[in-house]
């Protein structure tokens, strides 16, 4: 879910997950074209996983989640002991994007990552 994907993101890189929007071709609604930069290579692989899970007839954008935060490792991990099919295969989504986002924070530059 998008509260999810945010709660995730802010625990693997304690910033604001709002940055990540609009950043490239891939980060925000849709996509297309080729990457400009890491963290929207991130965001690639996360439409193409929440692509994955819509084919299981899932709503990526819509299936809330559990979630617990490790604050010593800024590690999102999902719950999915408690969670449904649809709604891990969004979670997993989201924790593998966030930190992709923290793995790739050196690489991101805010405004010269457009898509052309």
């Amino acid at each position: 879910s998008l509260i999810g994907f945010a709660r995730a993101i802010s625990c693997a890189t304690e910033l604001n997950p709002v940055r990540y929007n609009n950043n490239g071709c891939y980060c925000g609604w849709g996509g297309s074209g080729i990457p400009v930069d890491p963290i929207d290579h991130c965001c690639k692989i996360h439409d193409n996983c929440y692509a994955d899970c819509e084919k299981l007839g899932c709503w990526p954008k819509l299936s809330p989640y559990s979630l617990t935060c490790l604050h010593s490792t800024h590690t999102p991990v999902c719950d999915n002991s408690e969670n449904t099919k649809c709604n891990a295969c969004c979670c997993n989504c989201d924790v593998a994007a966030a930190i992709c986002f923290r793995d790739n924070e050196h690489h991101y530059q805010p405004g010269k990552a457009t898509c052309k």
